[in-house]
């Protein structure tokens, strides 16, 4: 009875170990990946708001260029 209690907990202590570890690996490496990912939509949408920002700024300017343009001749 000892030898097969010896043999359970060796094996439940065993694969709890591997278990717990390839569950830590994985959450590191599913991290790792969600963290690039963010940090390329962190990058796109950057540059998107800065081309969104100028874009608007530039139709902002022809607007007022325009209408100065009418308006004062």
């Amino acid at each position: 009875m000892s030898l097969f209690s010896f043999f359970f907990y060796f094996y439940f202590f065993f694969y709890s170990f591997f278990f717990f570890f390839f569950v830590f690996v994985f959450f590191i490496y599913l991290s790792f990946f969600f963290y690039l990912v963010y940090f390329f939509f962190f990058i796109f949408f950057f540059f998107y708001s800065v081309f969104v920002c100028l874009f608007s700024l530039c139709f902002f300017f022809l607007f007022l260029f325009f209408f100065l343009f009418f308006f004062l001749f």
